[in-house]
């Protein structure tokens, strides 16, 4: 492909936890990894986004910033891997001629999203389930809204949405349902 890739390997910070279990790659052998698939990938950055770790370099390479160079010393030693083979470093120029320039004008100044409301109240619906059920919750669930009905003029102003929950097996309903229908509300 002529698009620049750039490979963002997250959560790197449960990497020494792992490897005690010994369940997974060490960083390099997972960078390596990623450049045998691909290879042309024109940079691959570990991070951890919970810890912000590297968040900050990731961003100068997107976002365009001062000192790119100085962003990717910032990570350590040269990370074998993390960039094409022959080259050590990127320069500002390079990065920035990676991302490409927006025309400014996707949108109307008005819109805030380009998601409908069925889409926002899954997501709240969701979230609501994550939030409720913690560790327990099955991340697989999709809500799918079924009806949504907004308050006509001279009635209670409660907006009325029904979704179903679905998940991915059958066990998992027990979860999201709880002992005889508690936690359905």
């Amino acid at each position: 492909t002529d698009k620049p890739i750039i490979v963002v390997i997250n959560k790197i910070d449960l990497l020494e936890n792992a490897q005690a279990k010994d369940e997974t790659y060490t960083l390099e052998e997972a960078v390596l990894k990623w450049r045998a698939f691909l290879p042309d990938a024109r940079l691959i950055l570990p991070l951890s986004a919970a810890q912000k770790l590297h968040v900050d370099v990731l961003r100068k390479v997107l976002l365009g910033g001062d000192d790119i160079p100085a962003a990717l010393r910032s990570l350590g030693r040269p990370l074998n891997g993390a960039l094409p083979p022959g080259l050590n470093t990127i320069d500002d120029s390079t990065a920035q001629s990676w991302i490409p320039s927006s025309p400014g004008y996707l949108y109307d100044v008005d819109s805030i999203s380009d998601s409908n409301e069925r889409f926002f109240c899954s997501e709240i619906v969701r979230g609501c389930l994550l939030e409720s059920l913690g560790k327990e919750v099955p991340y697989c669930c999709e809500v799918q809204i079924v009806d949504f009905r907004e308050p006509r003029e001279g009635e209670k102003q409660v907006t009325k949405i029904s979704a179903n929950i679905l998940v991915e097996r059958n066990s998992q309903k027990g979860i999201v349902i709880g002992t005889k229908g508690a936690k359905i509300r």
